[in-house]
């Protein structure tokens, strides 16, 4: 930490926050999201839903320091779901500006395609974890998509383009 109108470096286990005064901009670690159909007979995705929001958001999480991509997402969907998943295709990269504490945030996220690999987690409906019982998995019919608030408000453009390679996107939260 240096005093005045330059960087301060503070770090919480296994991750980093970069915060530079006295605009307070901060770059947090990357967010690894997972696009994740359902296998039933009506195509779906999973989404992920707090009960003290309105919107909707692929499961995910934060790379811990010197982790890969895909063993991040494993992790992360061990801790949330108890999922043993498989890590696909790079799909979407988004640049995503939102307020985050006292100040504004610059999140990268990358999105990859995953794949169920074990039995025991749902494949419809909806359920949540005894891990976080404020948090709701939901699988939403893909027709459905467009009906809902779900973040990165381009999901639904995004998805119409999924077979054309990765894709990039911006999004600004309004208040931001």
């Amino acid at each position: 930490s240096i005093s005045g109108n330059s960087i301060s470096l503070s770090s919480a286990p296994n991750r980093t926050t970069w915060a530079f005064t006295p605009s307070h901009i901060t770059l947090r670690t990357t967010v690894l999201i997972a696009v994740l159909f359902s296998s039933t007979q009506i195509p779906s995705m999973l989404l992920q839903k707090p009960d003290s929001d309105d919107g909707y958001a692929f499961p995910g999480g934060h790379v811990s320091f010197g982790e890969t991509n895909e063993e991040t997402l494993i992790r992360e969907w061990k801790e949330e779901l108890g999922a043993d998943i498989s890590v696909g295709e790079l799909k979407w990269v988004g640049e995503v500006f939102f307020p985050w504490g006292k100040g504004p945030c610059h999140q990268i996220s990358l999105t990859y395609l995953v794949h169920l690999e074990d039995k025991t987690t749902p494949r419809e409906g909806v359920f949540s974890t005894k891990e976080k019982t404020d948090l709701k998995f939901y699988w939403i019919p893909l027709a459905d998509v467009k009906k809902i608030p779900v973040y990165p408000t381009q999901t639904a453009e995004l998805l119409e383009r999924l077979s054309e390679g990765v894709q990039h996107f911006v999004y600004r939260q309004e208040d931001f």
